[in-house]
């Protein structure tokens, strides 16, 4: 196979346990974004590029790197588009610890903001969790990629 270069807005393949696939943009400060797609047969990139960006992950471009996860084509992104959106730090087992903190990740920064925009991004779903074992992605995908975002908010909010 003929390997592509590996850079912010590299389009990803992710082979999940099941034999399916899903697709992920690579954005700096290694977050990939998940396309709102799973495909039982491999997708051109520029079929999945038709698809939204659904969730977020931090996770170290190991697999990228080596190969396990392909890159597959890629799409131009200029200065502004190479960082993710705004992603709140949502812990799920804290979330009223989460919600008063109101901290999210822009740009490589942590910036705390209005918790009512902290609010609208979680309930979103754009949040940002990592990976420290990326090869346990593929397996998260597939439990929460349908009915993303999957988590409770606070009984208060």
């Amino acid at each position: 196979m003929n390997r592509k270069k590996i850079g912010y807005g590299s389009i990803i393949e992710i082979p999940l346990p099941d034999g399916r696939f899903a697709y992920g943009l690579l954005f700096k400060d290694s977050i990939i974004g998940i396309y709102n797609i799973i495909s039982e047969i491999r997708v051109l990139p520029e079929n999945i590029v038709n698809h939204e960006l659904k969730l977020y992950k931090g996770c170290n471009e190991s697999l990228i790197k080596n190969g396990t996860w392909p890159v597959i084509g890629s799409i131009e992104l200029d200065d502004e588009e190479v960082h993710a959106p705004d992603l709140a730090y949502y812990v799920e087992w804290l979330p009223e610890e989460s919600v008063e903190r109101s901290a999210i990740n822009r740009k490589e920064k942590t910036v705390i903001v209005e918790k009512e925009y902290y609010i609208y991004l979680v309930r979103k779903g754009y949040t940002l969790g990592t990976f420290n074992k990326p090869e346990q992605l593929p397996q998260w995908i597939l439990e929460h990629l349908e009915n993303w975002p999957d988590f409770q908010m606070p009984k208060n909010i």
